[in-house]
């Protein structure tokens, strides 16, 4: 019986293989998010004693970002100035308020919904001047104009992701005569990952 010669190359999509750079990328945006929240977020905050920007300053260092003036140390702190807590009263230092901030490890958390983002100081007047006009500087709208920021980087996310085509892999089928045999090829993921500087850690 007479036999064929057939090769034919199909293009696969490996689910892991899509997993994989789908949590990259999402981690690679969301600490993207992040930055962009805090560089609109803490310019906002006036600073007297940089007690309540520097509250930040563990999540500005775990995010790497500059410019937002959290935990700098030329302002002048005078005696009197003190945040008071129940049974304590706390220098306002740039540095000393620290403690009130969203621990940095926190700030975006996996679950089985998506990514929470949670960011905050627990500092008082927080709340109060940003919101409301308790002081001539306020509302600050801090927290607003964060969110803002964020959302306006992710809204651009579907433009950012790889080409489909980038992290497709190929079937091989070769047909000699009544023998059929199929191989398969994958992309490089280290190399997507590399290209786009895709982060395989970031969150929980």
């Amino acid at each position: 019986m007479a036999g064929i010669t057939l090769d034919a190359e199909l293009a696969i999509l490996d689910s892991a293989v899509f997993d994989k750079v789908v949590e990259a990328f999402i981690r690679q945006e969301m600490n993207k998010a992040v930055k962009e929240f805090l560089k609109a977020c803490l310019v906002r905050i006036p600073q007297r004693t940089g007690f309540l920007r520097g509250s930040f300053k563990d999540i500005v260092d775990f995010f790497k970002v500059s410019g937002t003036g959290a935990g700098n140390s030329g302002y002048a702190t005078k005696p009197e100035y003190y945040y008071h807590t129940p049974g304590n009263r706390l220098l306002k230092k740039p540095l000393y308020g620290t403690r009130f901030a969203t621990p940095p490890g926190q700030v975006l958390k996996r679950t089985s919904q998506g990514v929470v983002f949670t960011i905050d100081s627990e500092i008082k007047y927080f709340a109060a001047n940003d919101f409301s006009a308790r002081i001539p500087s306020a509302p600050w709208h801090s927290l607003k104009e964060g969110l803002a920021a964020m959302t306006n980087y992710l809204e651009g996310a579907p433009n950012r992701f790889p080409k489909i085509e980038a992290i497709m892999g190929t079937m091989t089928i070769r047909t000699r005569g009544t023998g059929t045999s199929t191989s398969t090829s994958q992309p490089d993921v280290s190399a997507i990952m590399a290209t786009r500087s895709l982060l395989l850690e970031g969150f929980d």
